[in-house]
């Protein structure tokens, strides 16, 4: 007589190891589709990253075509290169950087900061990439 029960058990025991089945899958694609959902966010984000960074350098490109504030900067820094080479100079040369040596750290950064206005971030940026 117990034997009669044997299918209805084993179908029983079918049916729950479906549906725990089931419920595994689920619970997977629902980890897969929150990743997918995470990466194409990340995504969106750099994106926009990317487009707000070229928007910038279009428009600092547009605006340095009529400035004169990184040739000013050129040629700045250019004067103590030319007067290492001319005998007569190179003290002066060294008596001013030893007074800029002596300089406040805020006068040091204010220039950093004008210079790097007017080459642009990118420039800065690859200077410091190259430190690191």
């Amino acid at each position: 007589m117990w034997l009669n029960f044997i299918p209805a058990i084993i179908e029983h025991l079918s049916t729950m190891g479906t549906a725990y089945m089931k419920r595994k899958q689920v619970i997977a694609e629902g980890r897969v589709n929150v990743e997918i959902a995470r990466a194409t966010a990340e995504a969106e984000v750099m994106i926009e990253k990317l487009r707000a960074e070229t928007v910038w350098e279009n428009s600092m490109a547009d605006a340095s075509r009529t400035s004169w504030k990184d040739e000013f900067w050129t040629i700045v820094l250019s004067i103590p290169l030319i007067l290492a080479f001319i005998p007569g100079a190179i003290p002066y040369l060294e008596d001013g950087f030893n007074v800029l040596a002596l300089m406040p750290q805020w006068y040091g950064i204010a220039v950093g900061a004008a210079i790097s206005a007017a080459f642009g971030r990118n420039v800065i940026q690859h200077f410091t990439n190259m430190k690191k």
